[in-house]
């Protein structure tokens, strides 16, 4: 069964029960009221008839001058209050009925309907009144019996009434009920069909959308309107299209990226290999080499070997990079610097390079892990370095920046680089000259090795550079100390 046919059937019997209970209580307390107002009007009939009794007694005895009257005055007393008031005050009605027991004696009766035995069930206290309602032959019928004393004998008077009329009032609107809750059943059922038709309408169309996306279909996008459940859920599925498509895009980004790095990758273990297979070939086919020529060869095999070695480094420091987990310790930049300068100043002045440091706090300390730290600035230093042909100066600078965090740079004069190219240099294998790149011994993977220890760090990697005029790389660290 279906969700909405669910719906449908669950609603309507709910509402058809709650429906009838509601009717069923309140014909119920109709009818309970409607019998009560007239048990309350038959006692005070029964009140008054006994009334009567008493005054038509009293009035025998004075006519006939007695001080007790026998059981002959008694029945004539209530033959008369039969007889002339109930018949002339009650407008004849044939409901009203009147008993005189004494014990279990009738003494005299009107009665259409024999109640004695159910009144004695019940019993009489005292002076009280004894009520019951009882269906006598398809008929109801109200009993009220008290207790009367006539000429000092205790006796029991019992007056019945026909209430049918109330019973068949109940039966009637209980007929009214049954054909009002049919049309109002059928009216329920085609308004509840039509209300759960217009809700599973849009509960279809997300349905759909849900079967599209199944089935490969990222492009889908559901406008339903409104501020309901419904309308919410296809504004949280739009948001889930969108970020499966943005991861989508971020996994092809990255597939792209895999494939090109392994593309770039086999090109650059490609070139020194060939090198190295084509001079290690001349030497062995050559018949004669002369010694000049074999060093040059020589010399050939062993500088790409070199830069094939440098390349499986800087590899395994990338991949080292992602699986080791950070040895953080405090460090103290200033003196830090001046030791990776004071070490790299004898590889740079071969080149004709002079190192300069320069720091505006004299004590920087940060919480970070020293050997890659030092990993990063030796790669800026040597990169910066490649920019120069003849020669040249690099500034290493140490200064305060804001929200905490200090600003390392390296900065060179050099030759710089167009801005369109600034956000692929930190790519892996990326060379903007490949030529002069190769020739310095680089393999492109520098600032990407860089870019790598800045977010391991949380740091951020900042590359300012005009063509012809230099290069500016900064990383911005958080202080732990600074004075």
């Amino acid at each position: 069964m279906k969700f909405g046919q669910k719906i449908f059937i669950y609603a309507l019997v709910f509402n058809i029960v709650a429906l009838n209970v509601v009717a069923y209580l309140i014909i119920s307390n109709n009818h309970g009221i409607n019998v009560e107002r007239e048990s309350s009007r038959r006692i005070d009939e029964h009140n008054m008839l006994m009334n009567l009794i008493y005054s038509e007694i009293v009035v025998d005895k004075i006519n006939n001058q007695a001080v007790v009257l026998g059981e002959r005055n008694i029945i004539n007393a209530m033959t008369i209050i039969s007889n002339d008031y109930i018949i002339n005050n009650f407008n004849e009605r044939p409901d009203v009925s009147l008993g005189l027991y004494s014990g279990d004696r009738l003494i005299y009766g009107t009665l259409k309907y024999d109640v004695k035995e159910s009144m004695g069930i019940i019993g009489v206290q005292g002076d009280g009144l004894s009520i019951i309602t009882e269906d006598i032959d398809g008929k109801a019928v109200l009993a009220v019996a008290s207790n009367i004393r006539l000429n000092a004998i205790p006796y029991t008077m019992i007056s019945t009434y026909d209430i049918n009329p109330i019973f068949e009032i109940r039966n009637q609107q209980i007929d009214f009920f049954k054909k009002i809750n049919l049309i109002i059943s059928c009216s329920m059922a085609i308004i509840l069909w039509l209300l759960i038709y217009v809700l599973m309408l849009r509960m279809k169309r997300m349905t759909k959308a849900v079967r599209q996306v199944s089935l490969g279909d990222y492009s889908i996008h559901m406008n339903i309107g409104g501020n309901d459940e419904i309308s919410g859920l296809s504004k949280d599925f739009n948001k889930m299209i969108l970020a499966i498509n943005k991861n989508i895009s971020e996994l092809e980004d990255l597939a792209e990226a895999r494939k090109k790095f392994i593309d770039n990758l086999t090109h650059e273990i490609k070139t020194p290999l060939t090198s190295i297979i084509g001079f290690a070939d001349l030497l062995r086919s050559a018949r004669t080499v002369d010694d000049s020529t074999r060093v040059d060869y020589v010399n050939s095999i062993y500088d790409e070997g070199k830069h094939f070695e440098k390349l499986s480094d800087r590899l395994m420091e990338m991949i080292l990079l992602e699986r080791t987990q950070l040895n953080r310790e405090e460090v103290e930049m200033n003196e830090f610097i001046d030791d990776i300068s004071s070490q790299m100043a004898p590889l740079l002045e071969k080149r004709n390079i002079n190192i300069k440091s320069k720091s505006t706090t004299e004590y920087c300390i940060l919480r970070v892990d020293k050997d890659l730290i030092k990993s990063l600035i030796m790669n800026l230093i040597d990169n910066a370095s490649k920019s120069y042909v003849d020669g040249g100066t690099l500034e290493i600078t140490l200064k305060d920046y804001n929200n905490g965090k200090t600003a390392l740079s390296v900065k060179d004069y050099g030759c710089g680089m167009p801005e369109d190219e600034l956000n692929k240099v930190m790519e892996p294998f990326y060379m903007l000259d490949k030529s002069r790149t190769r020739k310095s011994g680089g393999a492109g993977l520098g600032l990407a090795l860089c870019k790598e220890i800045a977010v391991v760090h949380n740091a951020q990697l900042i590359i300012k550079s005009k063509l012809g005029q230099g290069t500016c790389v900064t990383v911005l660290l958080v202080v732990l100390t600074r004075l």
